[in-house]
């Protein structure tokens, strides 16, 4: 993963031109990325047209290689069954890009809808308690 990163992120640079793959697409990077760095991910997103955030607030992706711990769900999800916040694999960026199209977040979700409503359902009635 890492050296495609690489590859896309030096692919973009030789164009001479940022690429509007990811225009509109604000990224909030949580923990570990499987196979690059978050540095390398922050640049590879922002060649491409996407703005990188420092805290989640106001993220339309969160890139993440693992789960997100309950309190983050909680955090992210809790009232927001409908949430456009999408938690992704790093791969979509890079696939996205390679692509030449954002493609669609679900191969790549951490979290599926339905788990998320189902966690945002428990927490919910966990709080009522």
């Amino acid at each position: 993963m890492q050296s495609r990163t690489s590859k896309l992120t030096d692919q973009l640079k030789a164009k001479g031109t940022e690429s509007n793959v990811l225009s509109g697409v604000r990224v909030y990077i949580n923990g570990f990325l499987a196979g690059t760095t978050d540095m390398e991910m922050k640049r590879t997103v922002q060649l491409a047209g996407g703005r990188i955030l420092n805290t989640p607030s106001g993220a339309s992706h969160i890139l993440t290689s693992q789960g997100l711990n309950l309190s983050k769900v909680h955090k992210h999800f809790h009232g927001k069954p409908r949430s456009t916040v999408h938690v992704v694999k790093p791969e979509w960026v890079s696939d996205s890009i390679q692509a030449g199209k954002k493609l669609s977040e679900w191969d790549y979700q951490i979290l599926k809808d339905s788990t998320r409503q189902d966690v945002s359902a428990m927490l919910g009635q966990a709080s009522t308690h």
